[in-house]
């Protein structure tokens, strides 16, 4: 998929990089969206750059994570609150990897 990453801590978005990831997976209880828009909020600065690691340690490469506007991108639908095709806004957690 294509993704923005970073690739380790660095001041400046230094390390954010744009490019191919693996392709998420979505879990039980979670929907897989295509991300048609997105923001940057003033913490995700701290964030990137390792100030706040203790509180929120990061993973490398990292595929960020932001509010995000997009659409339910399964064929089918998969939970009854959510039909297949259906926008959605994004807030919040950070995908797992695994």
């Amino acid at each position: 998929m294509r993704a923005v990453f970073v690739e380790a801590y660095a001041a400046n978005l230094s390390a954010v990089r744009v490019g191919t990831q693996p392709a998420a997976v979505a879990k039980a209880g979670s929907v897989l969206i295509a991300i048609a828009a997105s923001s940057v909020n003033p913490i995700d600065f701290k964030v990137l750059d390792g100030s706040l690691a203790k509180f929120f340690p990061l993973t490398f490469p990292q595929v960020l994570q932001p509010h995000a506007l997009g659409h339910h991108c399964f064929p089918v639908q998969l939970m009854h609150f959510v039909p297949a095709g259906a926008r959605v806004r994004r807030a919040g957690a950070r995908r797992e990897r695994g």
